[in-house]
């Protein structure tokens, strides 16, 4: 069971390492050209490794063995970070939502350049593919936390 635990906690450092780069490349390149979608879906990006953040700690108290106090063991922490992850997730929603209407009442037109191209491009790809592990990940270790983070 520990180690089921264990690889989970990889799965979340590698999906969070990978968020932060795709968060911090959107960040600066959308706040340097003042393409506020980009630096919007950065932040995005930035929810996606708090909520890794939030999957480890629920998955570090699940991991906990069987105690006095805890007969069933701790596995619905697992199940309160799940909930967590989705209440961020609608936060974010209802963020981004709100920052598209903005732009419609108050149209901005950024450059499309090469560069900002390559990095959609390339952040896209690097979520495709985070999201694609996770997935896989929580299906063969039954992880519901990080089934949740592909939804």
């Amino acid at each position: 069971m520990l180690e089921k635990f264990r690889k989970i906690q990889r799965a979340f450092i590698y999906a969070l390492i990978l968020n932060l780069v795709v968060a911090f490349a959107k960040i600066i390149y959308g706040t340097q050209t003042g393409a506020l979608s980009m630096t919007a879906d950065g932040y995005h990006s930035l929810f996606d490794g708090i909520s890794n953040i939030t999957g480890l700690a629920g998955n570090l108290i699940a991991s906990h063995p069987l105690d006095r106090d805890h007969p069933y063991g701790y596995q619905k922490y697992e199940t309160i970070a799940s909930v967590l992850i989705a209440l961020l997730l609608i936060f974010v929603g209802v963020e981004i939502f709100r920052n598209a209407l903005n732009h419609f009442l108050i149209p901005n037109r950024p450059g499309v350049t090469a560069v900002s191209f390559l990095i959609v491009l390339v952040t896209m790809c690097i979520n495709y593919l985070v999201t694609r592990y996770e997935y896989r990940q929580g299906q063969s270790l039954r992880s519901q936390v990080l089934i949740v983070l592909y939804i």
